[in-house]
């Protein structure tokens, strides 16, 4: 079951695909590390190694425009998985070491159909488990590529230097397949629904958004009254309501002591609050309740 928005589980969730980012675009670097040695089997031609990893980054950002597109449509877990198949298959290929196997392994199998499955489609599948705290996840997110910078390199110059380009190669696409399939399949569950806000200026309604579901949300500020709609599968009666609370009973800690004493309901006809006005005052409240009025209560009423 899909979990819930900005909660542990969507933490969690976040840190795995961090995880799963930064150890996939490792992959690039090998060639990297490995230039010298790659260069002088090649005759010398560095230009084959940097290319390869020009056209590994080339291919990771051109592909993400497609495989956001796919990962929206068959889910981010399968579309992750296929892309860690794809990073080996690269690796694997490239470790034959002819120049046109190089380009092939890392522009087409690691960048094009490979990193590209994992990098896009993540930022947007972590983006739908936050509201509140998107944009901190989306830069965890984005540091992917920084961490797998800082922490490979080091330690494929070992490798390299002990066992050879090509074995550490095939054993680090070994490494991404041991790592990523599994925390794709556990972590990279289904994300939270996200249902769509409309208010039509008939009274009907096509949905309901997180903020605004099923309540009444109030929230008072310098002595202003907010007024805010309520919606819950009846937007006939939804809009002839309107909830009012006073700064005094706010600032008592969700009105414990009063809080029935600045609680009013009112007929629109008689305040002059239209439905659209409602809609809009879902925003100011949000404002005002994140600027730090100290209030934020859902509250029900009769009838």
């Amino acid at each position: 079951m899909p979990g819930q928005i900005d909660s542990r589980e969507a933490w969690l969730t976040t840190l795995a695909a961090l995880v799963v980012a930064s150890v996939s675009l490792g992959a690039p670097y090998v060639v990297i590390v490995a230039l010298k040695p790659i260069a002088e089997e090649l005759g010398g031609m560095r230009s084959v190694p940097s290319g390869a990893m020009s056209l590994a980054m080339l291919g990771t950002g051109v592909g993400g425009l497609a495989m956001g597109w796919v990962a929206e449509r068959v889910g981010v877990r399968a579309v992750v998985i296929f892309g860690a198949v794809m990073v080996f298959a690269g690796l694997t290929l490239s470790s034959r070491g002819e120049a046109w196997q190089l380009y092939l392994g890392h522009g087409l199998l690691m960048g094009l159909i490979g990193n590209s499955a994992i990098n896009a489609p993540l930022y947007i599948y972590v983006t739908k488990w936050f509201e509140a705290r998107r944009g901190t996840a989306v830069a965890l997110i984005a540091s992917g590529p920084n961490v797998a910078g800082a922490c490979w390199p080091p330690l494929f110059e070992r490798a390299i230097a002990a066992y050879g380009w090509r074995q550490t190669m095939v054993a680090f696409g070994l490494m991404v397949v041991g790592i990523v399939v599994p925390l794709a399949a556990l972590f990279l569950r289904p994300p939270p629904d996200t249902p769509k806000s409309a208010v039509t200026a008939g009274g009907g309604s096509e949905g309901t958004s997180a903020r605004t579901a099923a309540q009444y949300r109030f929230c008072a500020a310098r002595g202003r009254l907010v007024p805010v709609l309520r919606t819950n599968g009846n937007a006939a009666r939804a809009r002839d309501r309107t909830v009012w609370r006073s700064r005094h009973d706010a600032s008592k800690g969700c009105g414990h002591a009063n809080r029935d004493a600045g609680v009013r309901l009112h007929r629109p006809a008689a305040m002059g609050v239209a439905v659209g006005q409602c809609r809009r005052a879902v925003d100011v409240a949000d404002r005002v309740v994140s600027a730090g009025c100290g209030y934020r209560r859902l509250y029900d009423y009769p009838g």
